[in-house]
């Protein structure tokens, strides 16, 4: 049976998976729930990190501004 979901298989260090098998215990969750919601804060984190950087590339006095209206579009 097929899913809709992308599989990815990883490959982790023993410390990883006790991590991983405490924090899905902790909260009565499977180990793969647990690593998806860890891989999406984790992306979450990265795109902080690169909104950060722009926006204070913007906040120089040389910087790149955009419109009001342009960036409600």
């Amino acid at each position: 049976m097929s899913t809709t979901k992308y599989r990815v298989n990883l490959s982790v260090s023993t410390d990883l998976k006790r991590a991983l098998q405490k924090l899905a215990k902790r909260d009565h969750t499977s180990v793969a729930t647990k690593a998806v919601d860890l891989v999406r804060t984790a992306l979450e984190i990265e795109e902080d990190a690169i909104l950060l950087k722009l926006a204070e590339e913007r906040e120089t006095k040389k910087g790149k501004y955009v419109p009001h209206d342009a960036a409600w579009v």
